[in-house]
């Protein structure tokens, strides 16, 4: 599994806007800048998690965005598929015909780091606090 930067940041900021909503929206720019993050990078991934209905938006004063449901029932995969960031290794890896014996066990490694990569995207977000 590959997973970058904004994958990272989508998980961080859902973290501080679960510590931080008390029940309440969370605005971007609170959240830019308790982690010191660019408010409009944070734009650009919140309009993914709210596509992927990972978070709602809320209108009018006190405004900002909620989690679309409880932190409980939604997974850190969700919200890395949902900033597109999921990528398998094992994926990449083809096996041809010709397929020697380094290239078999090579591949059984990485099919084995996805699996255990998989744990992890299934936890949730709860799961972190």
């Amino acid at each position: 599994m590959k997973l970058t930067t904004r994958g990272r940041y989508a998980v961080q900021a859902l973290m501080d806007l679960i510590t931080n909503s008390g029940g309440k929206a969370v605005k971007l720019q609170d959240i830019s800048y308790r982690q010191a993050l660019s408010i409009s990078y944070l734009e650009q991934l919140f309009r993914q998690l709210r596509i992927g209905s990972v978070v709602k938006s809320v209108r009018g004063p006190g405004g900002g965005y909620v989690l679309a449901r409880e932190p409980q029932e939604i997974t850190v995969g969700e919200v890395l598929r949902a900033v597109k960031e999921v990528t398998s290794y094992s994926a990449v890896l083809k096996l041809s015909d010709q397929a020697t014996r380094e290239h078999i066990q090579a591949h059984k490694v990485i099919t084995r780091l996805d699996e255990v990569a998989e744990g992890v995207l299934k936890q949730t977000l709860a799961s972190l606090l």
